[in-house]
C-alpha cells in the first residue's frame, strides 16, 4: 500500500511503473470526501492505461 498525492504526473508515473512490474494491477483507492473532487483525475489516468480502479469515500 503506497499513499500518493493527487498529482497528475506523479500519480501517471506511480501507475505506469506498478503497471510495468505488474500488468494487471488494479488501484484501490480510499478518498476522504474533501478530496471527492480530484477523483476525476484518478479516473482518467486509470481509464487511460486500462488499470481496474476500485474504492470508496468517506467522511
Amino acid at each position: 500500500m503506497r499513499r500518493v498525492e493527487m498529482d497528475v504526473a506523479l500519480l501517471d508515473e506511480v501507475l505506469g511503473a506498478w503497471q510495468a512490474q505488474w500488468p494487471d494491477v488494479a488501484v484501490m483507492a480510499l478518498l476522504p470526501e474533501r478530496e471527492v473532487v480530484r477523483l476525476p483525475v484518478l479516473q482518467g489516468i486509470c481509464r487511460r492505461r486500462g488499470i481496474s480502479l476500485f474504492g470508496g469515500v468517506f467522511p
